[in-house]
């Protein structure tokens, strides 16, 4: 069991499970593909890489990875390490290259398409006197709804032509047992509040020096329900399936098989540096960390999306509601919903840990920083913190 071999692309459609009576039309773990070959033996597990020998015949099958969402192997065999996997360089290498150049696109396409859309936009008004009564807010919204959405899409699937995924299997969408869908928002309401009060701390500091970050986030254009509906879908919506997507689906997934724990921390960090903000960014962060082990817990993709949906509605239904109070009332209200999320979060740990779950397979010493060290030098990765690190920087302006 010592030496590993990669698989074909094909290979990684299945993972073990335990042994047992297969589903229906399947049979033996050596059945016949449509084009008269045979599947491979069982031993194949997920990341890309399979044992040299299977499990002892009996005890385990192999199957479309519809129909099993982890590995469940007999003593006799060990599945490889992280400091194992992160032994072939170049699949690791190429992994992170993907996902960086596909992060780094996501914003270079929101410019590029805003810019694109906005030069039509003008162009239309010149011509025919298109939007004439449309306020810059009102621009502003229609340039977000376009542009959006495709700067999500695209790195989706950059990455799923790059890893030759499924985009099921990709994405993380498999059905999800109840308790996640209750647990999960919960703990990450609590962890968004504390990443918020940190986020408030910094935006005080920077504020002491007479810098302060410009927010890009739109508002409702007139407050009319149909603005309103708008405004929500833009907030709350779409990012929890276009962002899931991207980070607690196909980055989570590419980069697991370098360790849990690695693949969460990456995603999260990556989560943060998007948002192009140095405020917002502790927050995304410690969200980013209680959404990607969500997935790893749960093992499906749909309890982040919710848990997101969640948070981000409810931060903009209070903006909306908070927004007509008075100064004081406004602060007693937010101190009594910061009060209710860390409730939450506190409840929902209980309900999510009241059972042993599932650990996340960490990084053996050593190994992580190599990881972390072979991650930040790929021209990938490198290109998205430059992009990143100078949209922050326009951010800011000083004031005094």
């Amino acid at each position: 069991m010592s030496s590993y071999r990669p698989v074909q692309p094909a290979d990684r459609l299945y993972v073990l499970i335990p042994g047992g009576p297969l589903p229906s039309g399947f049979g033996d773990a050596r059945s016949a593909k449509p084009d008269g070959g045979t599947f491979p033996a069982p031993g194949a597990v997920p990341g890309g890489f399979a044992p040299d020998r299977g499990p002892r015949a009996g005890t385990a099958g192999c199957v479309p990875a519809g129909y099993a969402q982890g590995c469940a192997p007999d003593a006799g065999y060990t599945a490889p390490s992280a400091a194992r996997r992160a032994e072939e360089p170049w699949g690791f290498r190429r992994t992170l290259n993907a996902v960086g150049f596909a992060l780094a696109a996501s914003p270079l396409l929101q410019l590029a398409v805003s810019f694109a859309f906005s030069f039509l936009a003008v162009l239309l008004n010149m011509l025919w006197g298109f939007g004439r009564g449309m306020s810059n807010n009102d621009w502003q919204i229609a340039v977000t709804a376009v542009a959006y959405p495709v700067s999500f899409l695209l790195p989706v699937l950059l990455l799923r032509m790059t890893s030759r995924r499924p985009l099921p299997e990709l994405l993380s969408v498999r059905p999800v047992r109840p308790v996640f869908l209750v647990s999960v928002p919960m703990t990450v309401l609590g962890t968004s509040i504390l990443g918020a009060l940190i986020s408030t701390l910094i935006a005080s500091v920077t504020a002491s020096f007479g810098v302060v970050s410009s927010s890009s986030l739109v508002q409702p254009a007139s407050g009319g329900v149909w603005d309103v509906l708008v405004y929500f879908v833009l907030i709350a919506v779409l990012p929890a399936f276009l962002e899931e997507f991207l980070f607690r689906g196909a980055v989570l997934t590419l980069l697991r098989p370098y360790g849990d724990g690695f693949a969460v921390l990456m995603s999260a960090a990556f989560f943060a540096l998007i948002h192009c903000n140095l405020e917002q960014a502790p927050a995304a962060f410690l969200t980013g960390l209680a959404l990607g082990c969500s997935v790893i817990f749960s093992g499906s993709v749909w309890p982040a999306v919710l848990a997101h949906f969640i948070n981000n509605g409810l931060s903009c239904a209070a903006g909306l509601i908070f927004s007509g109070l008075s100064s004081f009332e406004a602060t007693l209200a937010n101190l009594i919903l910061y009060a209710f999320c860390l409730l939450a979060g506190a409840l929902g740990c209980v309900i999510l840990f009241r059972r042993r779950r599932p650990g996340m397979e960490l990084a053996v010493p050593g190994s992580g920083g190599r990881l972390l060290r072979t991650a930040v030098s790929r021209p990938g990765v490198l290109l998205f913190l430059v992009v990143c690190g100078l949209l922050t920087a326009a951010s800011f302006h000083v004031y005094g």
